[in-house]
């Protein structure tokens, strides 16, 4: 029965966090208005592939961090100075003098790949999956 319980709730949340308007959400709506709904169809199967892999890793993350603690507390120093590098780099270019970057629309003439693509860029879905299955 615990079983149960323990995928009912991953399901659950998993879903709740899918659901939310993201770069993600917007783009398959996007697809499905200006070309047609086979199209954003292949796109949202192509995220839900990445979804299903990055699913399974976090599992296995979760696995790993209960049985190490330590690791935990080592992530989270090493996170402390990326963040801390990340925040002096981009305080150090808002101060830069910006140039207009001109930009050409790139049309993908695969959704699936597309799909792929930006659901392989969209890493915040690990931790996500990670925080529900903790106990």
């Amino acid at each position: 029965m615990i079983i149960v319980l323990h995928f009912f709730f991953g399901f659950f949340f998993s879903f709740v966090g899918s659901i939310t308007p993201s770069m993600l959400n917007m783009t398959a709506l996007k697809i499905s208005l200006e070309k047609n709904e086979k199209e954003a169809k292949l796109y949202a199967l192509g995220v839900a592939t990445i979804v299903l892999i990055q699913t399974y890793l976090a599992i296995l993350l979760t696995k790993y961090i209960t049985e190490n603690p330590n690791f935990l507390a080592s992530l989270e120093k090493v996170g402390i100075v990326i963040f801390i590098f990340l925040s002096y780099y981009f305080y150090k270019e808002s101060k830069n003098d910006k140039k207009p970057i001109e930009t050409k629309k790139v049309s993908s003439k695969n959704p699936f790949i597309k799909g792929l693509t930006l659901s392989s860029l969209n890493m915040f879905s690990i931790p996500f999956f990670v925080e529900q299955q903790q106990p």
